[in-house]
């Protein structure tokens, strides 16, 4: 395994699964084409070698998998920032992908697919979501993923588990613009304990625009003036109310990573009109402005998640 290979990775812990549930699940998603942009035939066997390899496959609901039993998920209790009310919450580990890829039309749909399609193929997925970014970066950057994992357990596997790593050999690297293709961030992060927060399903999820943002502190930076940076990007967020569907945040723990990005975020909106309205937001904010004069290494990108209707053959 090559070090570039190694960088598309993260984590989870095991997780009890409904056999029965993911089955009528499989039944569905080859009568509604659940899987997107593949053809028939293409997901009947794709579901079947799933079905194979597994005894106790999970159910995959949209663009999440959703399991009956969370108690192995470790939990704490923080209070909402506007409320001041106990909150409920969970601890996952969200792992960000941005590629540069030079790719025809094809060739982009085969690696969207078989990205996609690792979430039903790999217990330890929470959910996935991905796409090519809106505008290239300045640095080259031209798609995006986004994983989540329950914990850090799971993460050597799924590093190791021979079907991502078929797909990273065969549909991504292969089309890097350059020889190094991808920059990877991982965090741990806190969201609601509640199933559509946790597993990022329902309609809120079902489409909008998924937001990177990557930086890393300049040296010298100091501790109170992270936390106070930190915050703000959060309270910006807060401010901006329900458009926002889901705001998570944390410090990088990817090893490969760790000397160029020290925090990502990422920001589900809920639609790409709320998008603009943040980014137009954004630009005249004084605060974030001072957070700007703080950090380096600033990668931004942003790519439209579409409904699954809209993936139909």
């Amino acid at each position: 395994m090559t070090d570039v290979d190694e960088e598309i990775c993260v984590g989870v812990s095991d997780v009890d699964h409904d056999y029965s549930s993911w089955l009528s699940f499989c039944c569905s998603t080859i009568a509604t084409s659940s899987l997107p942009q593949l053809g028939v035939l293409r997901r009947i066997s794709f579901l079947r070698s799933v079905s194979a390899g597994f005894s106790t496959p999970s159910l995959g609901v949209g663009r999440s998998k959703v399991s009956r039993v969370q108690r192995k998920m470790a939990d704490t209790t923080t209070e909402a920032p506007t409320s001041g009310v106990p909150v409920k919450t969970l601890k996952v580990f969200d792992h960000l992908v941005l590629f540069k890829m030079n790719v025809d039309e094809l060739q982009e749909k085969e690696m969207l697919d078989g990205l996609y399609s690792l979430q039903y193929a790999i217990r330890d997925i929470i959910c996935t979501s991905l796409g090519r970014l809106i505008a290239k970066t300045p640095t080259g950057y031209t798609h995006g993923l986004f994983t989540r994992f329950k914990s850090e357990k799971g993460m050597k596997d799924y590093w190791l588990d021979e079907k991502r790593l078929e797909v990273a050999q065969q549909l991504v690297i292969p089309f890097f613009s350059e020889p190094q293709g991808l920059c990877t961030v991982d965090f741990e992060a806190e969201v609601e304990n509640d199933l559509e927060a946790v597993f990022r399903r329902g309609d809120r999820f079902e489409s909008g625009v998924e937001h990177f943002l990557i930086f890393k502190f300049k040296e010298g930076t100091a501790s109170e003036v992270v936390e106070e940076s930190l915050n703000t990007i959060k309270n910006i967020r807060a401010k901006f109310g329900e458009e926002i569907v889901q705001t998570t945040i944390g410090t990088n723990v990817a090893e490969l990573t760790t000397a160029y990005f020290s925090h990502g975020v990422v920001t589900r909106f809920e639609s790409e009109s709320a998008y603009y309205e943040f980014e137009k937001l954004l630009a005249s904010d004084p605060s974030w402005a001072a957070v700007k004069n703080v950090i380096e290494n600033h990668i931004e990108g942003s790519y439209v998640v579409e409904p699954i209707s809209t993936k139909l053959m």
